[in-house]
């Protein structure tokens, strides 16, 4: 039976297959047996507790790829499509990079970063698209009374004069709860076009505070520095991402976080504006909208928005 292909994982959480070949070369040599004194495991090298976050079993080679391909992705949507800080991210966690602002000054790091690029032939500087769809899988855990049904039967035949239609109806509101899957795809952008740039205005704002390291903050098309920029409202935007544009571009961008799973409100074309907002704001202009939801989603969508741009 053939190996598994690490183009397959990288392809499906659209990272770079050379760069995620070369990768895989550089933590194990390609071997699913490698471990590691820590105990990462496998190909990709996970850790157990990383393995757990990013619900996969690394000791089967398939999900070990799309583990590290998954893991990698997120650190590129972390550091905006960068190679150089998601690669040493990988190698020395993204507390490292966002303390440095970049890879950090460890040796190791630095080889580990530069012999990937080197051996994928490429300087890192760009970042492909973003899968076209993904699909995540929520499982509900089962319920087991077999337990408790054990002492209802034990109490039952230990008392005399024990009610029967009692003790059945006892018995029947325990049985056990099988454990349920449901998978949901959710559709993701594909790669930023010239034709997004000419058909849709500029991009007037981003602001979204992800709790560490500089977030995103986007001005009339230009980075900024969030805190300090945007310092009256940066502490109220951790739980949603703000965009503003055109009201053409806006309910595209709106109706792109909700194919990514996520909530868009605050816009009279998404359930219409609160009143908290100014009435001169971008939102009763339909120019801006409000993004809520998962966390990581939030951090994925603003990333692709900056991405479209051509923002870095």
């Amino acid at each position: 039976m053939a190996s598994p292909n690490p183009d397959t994982a990288a392809r499906k959480y659209g990272v770079d297959p050379k760069i995620f070949r070369a990768l895989v070369r550089q933590e194990s040599r390609g071997n699913q047996g490698a471990r590691s004194p820590a105990g990462a495991i496998g190909d990709t090298q996970l850790m157990p507790d990383t393995a757990r976050a990013l619900g996969v079993n690394p000791y089967d080679e398939t999900q070990n790829l799309e583990g590290g391909a998954k893991y990698l992705r997120e650190q590129l949507d972390r550091f905006g499509g960068d190679y150089h800080k998601a690669l040493a991210a990988y190698n020395a966690g993204p507390g490292a990079v966002q303390k440095y602002g970049g890879v950090p000054p460890f040796k190791e790091t630095q080889n580990y970063v530069k012999a990937i690029l080197a051996n994928a032939g490429t300087s890192g500087t760009t970042s492909p698209s973003a899968p076209s769809s993904r699909s995540v899988t929520t499982t509900t855990p089962g319920v087991d009374n077999s337990g408790a049904r054990a002492s209802l039967i034990q109490s039952f035949l230990g008392q005399k004069g024990s009610d029967p239609v009692s003790f059945a109806m006892q018995i029947r509101a325990l049985q056990d709860t099988p454990a349920t899957s449901n998978t949901t795809t959710a559709q993701t952008p594909s790669a930023a076009s010239p034709a997004f740039a000419k058909g849709h205005s500029r991009l007037l704002e981003l602001i979204h505070n992800t709790g560490s390291g500089p977030g995103f903050a986007v001005k009339n098309g230009q980075k900024v520095n969030g805190p300090q920029f945007y310092s009256a409202v940066w502490a109220g935007h951790q739980n949603h991402v703000h965009v503003a544009a055109g009201p053409k571009t806006v309910v595209t961008l709106g109706k792109l976080a909700e194919q990514m799973g996520l909530h868009v409100g605050e816009n009279p074309h998404f359930g219409g504006v609160h009143p908290v907002h100014a009435p001169d704001s971008y939102h009763y202009k339909g120019e801006a909208i409000d993004v809520s939801g998962n966390a990581k989603a939030m951090d994925r969508y603003a990333a692709e928005v900056q991405r479209l741009y051509g923002i870095r």
